[in-house]
């Protein structure tokens, strides 16, 4: 029996959600549903642990970053339950520990694409 996920992509670039949907497809490790976010208030509004079990964040979103929407969602008994990941097109954001240290640990990702 496969498992089934729903995934929250959020990303400001349509090709980058797209990418990231082709690659989790691709990989084979589950049967998918997608739900995009293009900013940060509709990823926080699409963002119902009761239907998402996988969160991708941008780490540059408009209006709230993806640290931001981590912060916000593990400030959430019930966002305790998301498996949150950012995903940075810029690796200097891997460096940057002032931000990392304060978040409880989400996975952190470079994007799939280079740009």
């Amino acid at each position: 029996m496969s498992r089934h996920f729903t995934v929250l992509i959020a990303d400001s670039s349509a090709g980058m959600r797209m990418a990231l949907m082709d690659t989790l497809r691709r990989s084979r490790l589950a049967q998918f549903e997608f739900d995009e976010a293009a900013d940060g208030p509709e990823a926080l509004r699409k963002c119902d642990p009761q239907r998402v079990a996988v969160a991708f964040f941008d780490w540059d979103l408009p209006g709230i970053s993806g640290i931001e929407l981590v912060r916000i969602l593990r400030n959430r008994e019930e966002g305790r339950r998301l498996a949150l990941i950012l995903v940075g097109h810029d690796k200097k954001w891997l460096t940057s520990r002032k931000h990392l240290t304060t978040l409880a640990p989400p996975l952190f990702s470079a994007s799939p694409t280079t740009s």
